[in-house]
């Protein structure tokens, strides 16, 4: 399938067969660490933005500028769950 490019477009399905391709994504969870590698949505968020992630880690599995955990912080501080 083309969209007028000589570039064909390939699918999600084509892609994942592609074996180097699909154990890259496949492993990529194993490279999760810090508050992204505990985070129970790791696998779906992937640590976020991964240039962030580099920039402040030198790693693209931990970000942390991550508003979900900077969140959860603020809201633990607030009700005096953290010491």
């Amino acid at each position: 399938m083309s969209i007028g490019t000589d570039k064909p477009v390939r699918t999600a399905e084509e892609l994942m067969r592609r074996r180097k391709f699909a154990e890259a994504v496949r492993a990529f969870e194993d490279l999760l660490t810090g508050v992204c590698g505990s985070c129970s949505k790791g696998r779906e968020c992937r640590a976020g933005c991964t240039s962030i992630a580099w920039s402040a880690t030198g790693t693209v599995g931990c970000n942390p500028y991550c508003i979900r955990s900077l969140e959860t912080e603020s809201i633990l501080d607030q009700v005096g769950c953290r010491g």
